[in-house]
């Protein structure tokens, strides 16, 4: 009775195992060398292929297509590759509850071929066919620390292979510090400069090079960096004289008028540091100076800049420096040039009267003695007038060889008068904003034959500046345009003041237009760019 039952279970598991698996060329013997292999089954015609123990995905393809190869049997006969080294290993071959397995077989590492670099957070994962990058993991580290990055020699599918290759490393960031004999193996690398940066491994003769996607975090807030006009930041600088952080050309001051400068909060490396936080920070010189507030750090980062004025010098070069209430301040003084104040200064609007909404340029201009004004600030402040209802660009114009504007408008009618001061000197201006006019139609309605002989005229005004183009179109009841005339800057329609347009009443065909109401639209774009769009109804009858 027993041996009926022990034969009745060998019958089922002989059953299931519709799948064999046969080397017909020889056993695999090296990662990444196709071999050929034949999958035979009579119940399915695709199965997934893994590589035991523990069913890896140590197979490629991971799966293959069975080809019919009679009534129930099905058979597939092509090169595999196996993609990690081991001793008494099997190819097995499933689908559902149908498997089958090859005999044992051994697998070398495969010839050295490509490069691998794993840095901080990313792990290595040899053999598996379906990952092309060998490694998973996100890598992160602190500007300015130095960690450990290992370089491995691979084979085709990232197996650790032997060899006598030196690795060659680059990094996209431009301050980082890289071994000067990089080794396969550990590796100390200091990347500098906060965001995403690549470090690359590549040479020795492997054609095929890896890197590693870094994100560098900014460490913390270890100092202040302060930035005059002209200077730009440099995070990640490792410079022990010089630019320290920062480069440029730094611009001079003027006596007595505003010099912008900018604070930030930085680590080590000069990164900005985003979770820095100062409620009181100041700016410190030689000699007289003053901060139109008090500074706050907010997030390790300014907004907008400290307003810094030389007041009294007594030599020509001022040294500044920021200091915080948290007790971060900047690592060495900046030296300032301070030029003489504005001994003249003009503030002119451009045009003088402009319609409701149309803007003017307010410009400023300053000299030195006989000289332009190399560089320096005005401050602009609305003296008469609704506050409301006038708008400036800036409060601050910036100054560069003796000239310097700013977009102003106002969106009622009405007289505004702006004071504009560099250093001790002061001038006004007077900006008077107009209704926005109109279009005047002549004759209106126009009625064929009394009038038939005279063109219809349209009137209306172009601001002080003249126009760069101006845009009539006829529009009928339904909106059709039934004429279009442009007139170009040069024209004598669009030179300032009242101007007109003649229309003979034909449409763009030179036919005459039909009785009824049509709609004139006049678009008036101004030098400034700025742009008016007058219309008025009109009749015209038979």
């Amino acid at each position: 009775m027993k041996k009926v039952a022990l034969l009745t279970v060998l019958l089922v598991v002989a059953a299931s195992a519709a799948i064999t698996i046969t080397f017909p060329d020889g056993d695999p013997t090296t990662v990444g060398v196709p071999v050929r292999v034949v999958i035979t089954s009579d119940a399915v015609d695709n199965v997934d292929l893994f590589v035991n123990p523990g069913q890896k995905t140590w197979a490629y393809p991971t799966e293959v297509d069975l080809a019919q190869t009679g009534p129930t049997t099905f058979e597939y006969d092509d090169d595999i590759e196996i993609t990690h080294p081991g001793t008494n290993l099997t190819l097995f071959a499933s689908k559902g509850i149908e498997n089958g397995e090859s005999d044992p077989f051994d697998v070398v590492v495969g010839n050295a071929v490509k490069w691998q670099i794993l840095a901080p957070g990313e792990v290595s994962d040899p053999g598996l066919a379906t990952d092309t990058t060998g490694k998973h993991g996100s890598a992160s580290v602190t500007a300015g620390d130095p960690e450990n990055y290992t370089i491995n020699i691979c084979d085709k599918w990232w197996n650790p292979a032997t060899g006598t290759q030196t690795p060659s490393l680059e990094t996209t960031d431009p301050f980082g510090h890289l071994p000067a004999t990089p080794v396969v193996g550990a590796n100390s690398i200091e990347l500098r400069t906060a965001g995403s940066r690549y470090v690359k491994v590549y040479g020795g003769g492997l054609t095929l090079t890896d890197s590693s996607k870094v994100t560098v975090n900014p460490g913390e807030a270890t100092q202040l960096l302060l930035l005059c006009p002209g200077e730009v930041d440099l995070p990640g600088d490792n410079a022990t004289s010089g630019s320290l952080g920062k480069y440029g050309d730094l611009e001079d001051a003027t006596l007595g008028s505003k010099y912008l400068v900018e604070i930030k909060a930085v680590d080590d490396c000069w990164n900005q540091v985003t979770s820095y936080n100062d409620p009181d920070v100041n700016v410190y010189a030689d000699t007289n100076l003053t901060t139109d507030t008090t500074y706050t750090l907010e997030g390790g980062t300014t907004g907008p800049f400290v307003n810094v004025k030389f007041i009294k010098v007594n030599r020509q070069g001022e040294y500044i420096d920021a200091i915080g209430s948290l007790g971060l301040k900047t690592d060495y003084s900046t030296l300032v040039v301070v030029q003489p104040g504005v001994d003249r200064l003009e503030a002119e609007f451009i045009p003088a009267t402009v319609p409701v909404g149309v803007h003017a340029d307010l410009e400023a201009r300053a000299w030195i003695g006989d000289d332009p004004l190399p560089f320096g600030w005005a401050d602009v402040e609305l003296i008469e007038g609704s506050a409301t209802h006038f708008h400036l660009d800036t409060t601050s114009i910036k100054i560069e060889d003796g000239v310097g504007s700013v977009d102003a408008w106002a969106d009622t009618v009405g007289t505004y008068v702006v004071e504009v001061t560099s250093g001790d000197q002061v001038a006004t201006d007077t900006l008077i904003v107009e209704e926005r006019p109109g279009v005047t139609v002549i004759p209106n309605p126009f009625k064929y034959g009394a009038e038939g002989h005279y063109p219809i005229r349209f009137s209306y005004k172009v601001a002080e500046a003249g126009a760069a183009e101006v845009l009539l179109l006829i529009a009928d009841p339904y909106g059709n345009i039934v004429y279009k005339a442009t007139y170009e800057k040069g024209a004598s329609e669009t030179e300032a003041g009242t101007q007109e347009i003649p229309w003979d009443g034909k449409n763009s065909k030179g036919n005459m237009v039909a009785s009824g109401m049509y709609q004139a639209v006049v678009k008036v774009t101004l030098t400034n760019l700025s742009t008016e769009v007058l219309k008025k109804n009109f009749m015209v009858i038979w």
